[in-house]
């Protein structure tokens, strides 16, 4: 009869992740199909629960095996590289006391949206401090590091949404400027870097970097722009300048307006 039921119920995939409710009503079902007593009723709840634990296990046995191989093709620099970035980051947040138990910092007098006040979190940042480090994920699913650009002049255009009509003229304004600036734009939002792809293909994106604070949420907390009511970055810009300081900051009041184009370009100019 296990036999069977294995044959008949054991689908990979579909009973590895049952919850304990699911595996309780199939094994009811078939236990009054099979006319089963009560106690042979329970062995077979108790069959199945274990072999849904075996099925769970092969098949994230067979994921991280996958992953390992996939991860040992890399070349070896760039798993270096991808390990210093995280080195970097523990590093940053170490050398500024951060405590992970700690709650973030919030200030909730800096931005509206649609005039409703919100609260930014993370550590603030002005102009003269040492352009805190970050990683990022770029379209191609690769971390990327502000360090990658350092003796760059780096302008951080921070973004809610690339889908939304403001960030996307914003993103568009830059990429327009890029040519004429000896700097790189970086355009870093929540984003998935699959919604960002997409984005950059529809409207020709091709001297703008975008970026996705998806993962860690490490730019959005190390430069006070992590919204706390919708888990977005804040509309801000932020320009680094040769030395890796912060030549300029502006984080938009209210959500919906244009940051100071004019105010950046001019600032970058000068650098």
């Amino acid at each position: 009869m296990i036999d069977f039921i294995k044959k008949s119920m054991l689908t990979g995939l579909g009973l590895a992740y049952m919850t304990k409710e699911k595996i309780a009503e199939a094994a009811r079902d078939l236990a009054e199909s099979a006319k089963l007593s009560e106690e042979e009723g329970r062995k077979l709840y108790d069959h199945l629960l274990n072999e849904s634990a075996k099925t769970r296990k092969d098949i994230e046995e067979k994921i991280n095996g996958t992953v390992n191989a996939a991860v040992g093709k890399l070349p070896t620099s760039r798993k270096i590289d991808d390990l210093a970035a995280r080195v970097e980051q523990l590093e940053k947040a170490v050398g500024s006391g951060s405590n992970a138990d700690e709650p973030a910092a919030e200030r909730s007098d800096l931005i509206t949206f649609k005039g409703e006040p919100l609260t930014l979190q993370g550590t603030p940042v002005a102009v003269g401090d040492t352009a805190p480090a970050f990683i990022a994920i770029n379209p191609a699913l690769q971390p990327v590091k502000l360090s990658d650009y350092a003796g760059k002049v780096v302008v951080i255009s921070s973004v809610p949404s690339l889908d939304t009509p403001v960030c996307e003229q914003q993103t568009r304004r830059f990429n327009e400027e890029a040519a004429n600036l000896d700097a790189v734009i970086l355009s870093i939002s929540m984003d998935l870097p699959f919604a960002a792809s997409r984005f950059c293909d529809t409207h020709g994106i091709d001297k703008v970097v975008t970026l996705s604070d998806y993962q860690d949420k490490a730019f959005g907390n190390a430069y006070g722009l992590l919204i706390k009511e919708l888990q977005l970055l804040a509309r801000a810009v932020h320009v680094v300048d040769t030395e890796g300081n912060i030549a300029h900051a502006e984080i938009v009041g209210e959500v919906t307006d244009h940051p100071d184009y004019d105010q950046v370009l001019e600032v970058i100019k000068g650098l």
